[in-house]
């Protein structure tokens, strides 16, 4: 009973709420790799050089920004106390120096009426259009878990003759009491 209790709380917690996911078009699907066209939009950013840093502190300072610790309102459009919503997915970027994580604003939002960071380690920025490949997969986000996922989608695009032209990505788009099982990941990389 109590497996049957948290199946629905994961159930229910993951669909219940409505989050907003970035808008793309699959233009090629092949088993389970997408090749996705994703429409501009912004993000809010954090990034770190130190890791441990990073793992502490990126998740709660986009966070911060998005639940209303941001400057007093300097844009009409909005009003005092507004909470942005939660978007769909969380980013991860692993570079060799660096780690960030980003956030995708709600596509109600232009960067002229967000409200500007309190949070200087925060960054807003607008993101072109542009054409990614991804894999799905389920379970929790481990660097292993990852790594499998992420050598597939590169032996694909090698085996396909893709030109990737950006950084393998973690995409998260549950909430951590989230059952593994009931888990949406993706790796995703720019191509051409």
């Amino acid at each position: 009973m109590r497996l049957i209790s948290l199946i629905l709380i994961s159930m229910f917690s993951t669909t219940g709420f409505s989050i907003e996911s970035l808008k793309y078009d699959v233009l090629e699907k092949n088993g389970n790799v997408e090749i996705r066209k994703y429409q501009k939009h912004i993000t809010a950013s954090v990034t770190f050089t130190d890791k441990k840093e990073f793992d502490r502190s990126a998740f709660r300072t986009l966070a911060d920004y998005i639940f209303g610790n941001n400057i007093s309102m300097t844009s009409p459009v909005l009003t005092e106390g507004e909470k942005i919503a939660m978007t769909a997915p969380v980013l991860s970027d692993n570079g060799q120096t660096s780690w960030t994580m980003s956030f995708s604003m709600p596509s109600k939002y232009t960067l002229e009426t967000l409200p500007t960071p309190n949070n200087p380690k925060v960054k807003i920025k607008e993101v072109e259009e542009k054409t990614m490949a991804a894999i799905r997969f389920s379970g929790f986000m481990s660097d292993s878990n990852f790594g499998r996922h992420e050598k597939s989608l590169k032996n694909y695009l090698e085996d396909n003759d893709y030109k990737v032209t950006g950084n393998y990505l973690r995409a998260g788009y549950n909430p951590p009491w989230t059952l593994p099982f009931l888990r949406r990941n993706e790796v995703i990389v720019e191509i051409r």
